[in-house]
């Protein structure tokens, strides 16, 4: 049988990951405690200093049915060791507490000159937190991933954890949906989105919309590979009207076929074999910023009329640089 210690000895971490409790939930696990102390069949767990590394939510429900002792056991541990100890805990966290408490371990588990706590890590900005987080993923060597690491030694999927660290990469008002159920953990796939200003754009539209896991995923196809940024508007109306690749390219071509962008592809058109004949198609003009490898994930059909198009134009380039015409 466990130990008791007086309820009020206790005092809750105030490092540790979980920042919110269900305060209905607290107050009807009091009422099922009563006044028998026994009821309590999971210890509270403390350190030395009777701080509360698991069942803080335990230690709560005993204030408010006022018992005077509570089952405890004692234990001795490191810094990184009590956060994976309460990431272990069966009762529940919010999607951002369970994100910042995977995000911590995972830096603790990849570098060893400084155990972070849940607040020094959420007072990180945002590039120093996402290199600390990635600092292990270190392929090819004989190194497992702090990710994987976590996943080990706490028992959780790693294409769990995965989801939860993507959510450091979204922008508050995304995180905030996911905590009030507006919309999707799903909604974390925009960050394969290639391109920086389609993903916020995206990010935005969903929200708004409170998409579903579908509507989420549909739309990430259509802009994940485009590495240039498209308008606003067009990423709206794309999603709204559920545009297919012909319609999403031909808008593309309408609305910013005189935006010339630089592209990070060697395989794309590039801007000087354009301007002298943007003017021949619409479809060139939108391949003067869409590499190809963009292009190949449009239909067979599209993309090989597509490409006849810049045959004929590089061969029309040519001549007049020749001055055959």
């Amino acid at each position: 049988m466990s130990e008791l210690i007086k309820t009020n000895l206790l005092k809750a971490d105030k490092n540790q990951p979980r920042t919110q409790f269900d305060e209905q939930e607290i107050e009807s696990l009091a009422k099922s405690y009563a006044n028998f102390t026994e009821q309590i069949v999971d210890p509270i767990e403390i350190d030395e200093n009777n701080v509360i590394i698991r069942g803080e939510r335990r230690w709560r429900a005993a204030k408010i049915a006022k018992l005077p002792k509570v089952p405890f056991n004692r234990v001795k541990v490191s810094i990184k060791e009590r956060l994976e100890r309460q990431l272990l805990e069966s009762e529940p966290y919010t999607a951002m507490d369970k994100a910042w408490g995977y995000a911590t371990a995972i830096i603790n588990i990849n570098q060893q000159q400084k155990e972070y706590s849940v607040p020094e890590v959420k007072k990180l900005e945002k590039e120093k937190l996402l290199n600390l987080i990635t600092l292990g993923d270190t392929k090819g060597r004989g190194q497992k991933s702090g990710q994987s690491e976590l996943s080990r030694r706490i028992g959780v999927p790693q294409s769990t954890i995965s989801n939860y660290i993507a959510m450091l990469k979204l922008q508050d008002f995304t995180q905030k949906a996911i905590e009030k159920h507006d919309v999707p953990m799903a909604i974390t796939k925009v960050t394969k989105v290639k391109n920086k200003t389609n993903q916020e754009s995206l990010e935005s539209v969903l929200v708004r919309r409170k998409a579903d896991e579908s509507e989420i995923e549909s739309s990430i196809d259509k802009f994940k590979s485009f590495d240039f940024p498209v308008n606003y508007e067009t990423v709206e109306e794309a999603v709204e009207k559920d545009w297919g690749e012909q319609e999403l390219a031909e808008r593309i071509a309408e609305t910013q076929g005189d935006d010339w962008m630089n592209v990070d592809d060697s395989s794309a058109v590039t801007f000087d074999e354009l301007e002298e004949y943007k003017k021949i198609s619409s479809k060139i003009r939108l391949t003067s910023y869409v590499s190809l490898h963009t292009i190949s994930q449009l239909s067979v059909e599209y993309k090989h009329n597509i490409i006849d198009d810049i045959d004929r134009t590089i061969e029309r380039l040519n001549l007049i640089k020749e001055g055959i015409v």
